[in-house]
């Protein structure tokens, strides 16, 4: 019912419109029903005019977002308010929509630094590799220094031997400790965990 009586009033207003040569005629002489209507105080400005200045530049988003969420009695909406003093930059806008993988930007080449997220993928990545390296040195170690004690237990004989062999074999079940680290760390470093390369490696040195 509504909707048929607005369209009515619409084509009221439309054919009342078409009777004047000009729209500034038709501004100046308004519909009956509208006749306390003032026109110079109400301004309708459309989203293409918003969007550009007096000057007829267009503006940025940023200050089109201010344009359309404050007015002269301040922003709309407390949120609006503080979103506003910390916008993202443009290289923040287009790392978040455009870059994929690390050091590579699309349309950019490479170069560029890579999301937050890809950068700490590969921090990770370095800190297992190092962590990979310092178990396999620590090994190499303990495991010359076991074999040393051994041999050394051999010349031996008594109380003294006995002891000796006793460090060798701590040293061994450092040795073997050492080696699961490593294993474990070279799983976490690897392209995938679910096939646990390592756990087979482990069994073999216990």
């Amino acid at each position: 019912m509504l909707s048929r009586r607005f369209k009515g009033y619409k084509h009221e207003l439309h054919k009342y419109y078409r009777t004047f040569n000009s729209h500034d005629e038709a501004c100046e002489k308004p519909f009956n029903d509208v006749s306390n209507f003032k026109i110079g105080n109400f301004v309708v400005k459309s989203l293409r005019q918003t969007n550009f200045k007096d000057d007829g530049e267009s503006v940025g988003p940023i200050e089109f977002w201010k344009k359309t969420h404050y007015t002269e009695k301040g922003w709309k909406t407390p949120m609006a308010q503080q979103l506003y003093p910390s916008p993202m930059t443009e290289d923040e806008i287009y790392k978040e929509v455009m870059d994929k993988k690390l050091g590579y930007a699309r349309g950019r080449g490479y170069g560029e630094i890579g999301s937050s997220s890809s950068i700490a993928k590969r921090i990770r990545v370095e800190e297992l590799q190092e962590a990979r390296e310092k178990a396999t040195n620590a090994e190499k170690r303990a495991s010359e220094l076991a074999q040393h004690t051994w041999l050394t237990a051999q010349t031996l004989v008594g109380p003294a031997a006995r002891l000796v062999r006793a460090w060798s074999y701590v040293i061994l079940c450092v040795v073997i400790y050492l080696r699961a680290c490593a294993t474990f760390v070279t799983v976490g470093v690897g392209p995938s965990s679910s096939s646990r390369p390592g756990k087979e490696k482990i069994g073999d040195f216990l």
